[in-house]
Parts: structure tokens; sequence; C-alpha cells
């Protein structure tokens, strides 16, 4: 008790830092690079990071255990990496792109080295010129956080059925929302 973890530029860079309950900081990262993203695991034993390492240009996501130590690149690809944990904490819900491709959704286990599944398809800056038929109707809707779901709830919606799930479902609990047809991905907390 009495302690908390928070992200500061006191080095030059963004990291994060333990601040114990007598007053000492200790740092859990370091380096020339930033932590652009952090999140704890449902269970509070390890941080999923997402970070410049390698390259300012490039986010990666790694694990590091809760009270610091090593970091364990979870992602290849060059580009920018965004992890959500699941519930459960076993799996991640993992947006990427890069500065060629738009953004897309790829689920994964919590684990490195394991393998990703492809769950939007948003197609190049040039698909999305090229194409002849708009389909921006179509939306993904994903479920994160509902207590107890032990899976990512993943489904396709037009924009007709998805005003009508939203008027039969509970909204408290929040959704993300994911248009793959703009050039970025909207999130938004209904």
């Amino acid at each position: 008790g009495g302690r908390f973890v928070f992200a500061s530029e006191r080095s030059g860079w963004s990291h994060l830092y333990l601040a114990e309950s007598d007053g000492s900081i200790v740092p859990l990262t370091s380096g020339d690079w930033e932590v652009r993203g952090a999140s704890l695991s449902p269970d509070r034993s390890t941080w999923l990071l997402q970070a410049s390492r390698e390259h300012p240009s490039d986010d990666f996501l790694y694990l590091m255990p809760s009270a610091g130590g090593e970091l364990r690149r979870i992602t290849d690809k060059p580009g920018r990496h965004e992890g959500y944990w699941s519930p459960d904490g076993d799996r991640l819900a993992v947006v990427y792109g890069e500065t060629v491709q738009l953004p897309d959704l790829f689920l994964r286990d919590a684990n490195v080295g394991t393998h990703e599944t492809r769950i939007t398809h948003s197609g190049s800056d040039a698909f999305f010129v090229n194409r002849t038929e708009t389909r921006a109707e179509t939306l993904s809707v994903i479920h994160l956080f509902s207590s107890g779901m032990k899976n990512f709830l993943v489904c396709r919606f037009t924009l007709k059925r998805l005003l009508v799930l939203m008027l039969e479902w509970d909204t408290l609990f929040p959704i993300i929302i994911f248009f793959p047809v703009i050039s970025h991905i909207l999130a938004m907390v209904l």
C-alpha cells in the first residue's frame, strides 16, 4: 500500500517511475527512448508498454514485470503498435499501422513469440483512392472491458444494425468502434 507508478520526463525522456511509501522514487524504465503508453495487466503482475526503444518513429509493444525489470518485446513489424489487455489478461488486442498501411486490429496471446490473428483489413491509402465502391456503413465493434468475459467479442455491423443493438444493449460497458474506411482509427466510448 501507499505506492504508485507515474510517468515523467524528469530524465529528458518519458519513463515510468515507482513512488514508494517512504517518498523515494525508483525508475522502472530508463534510456534514450520513451514509454508512450503503459497498461497494467488485470492481475497487476505485468506492464504492457508501448515504447520507442528501437527507433523514434516505431512503437513496439513490450512486457515488463510490474516492479520493473527486463523488457520483452512482443511485436516485430516496424510501425506503430497499441495494445489492450483482455479482461482475463491472457490475450491482447493490438492496433497496428505504419506509414504506408492504415491501422488494423490483431488479436494475440499475451506472450512473447505467439501468433497474431488479423481481425480487420483496412487496406492502404492507394486501396481507398482507387476503390470504386465505398462501404462507409460497415464497422467493427469490439467489446473489451466487460467483467467476466473470457474472449473478445468481435462482430461486424452496419450502422442501422448497430443503432438497434445499442438500444437493446446495456451501454454502461465501454465499447470501442473501429471505422476501417477512415485513414485513422476512431475510438469512442458509448
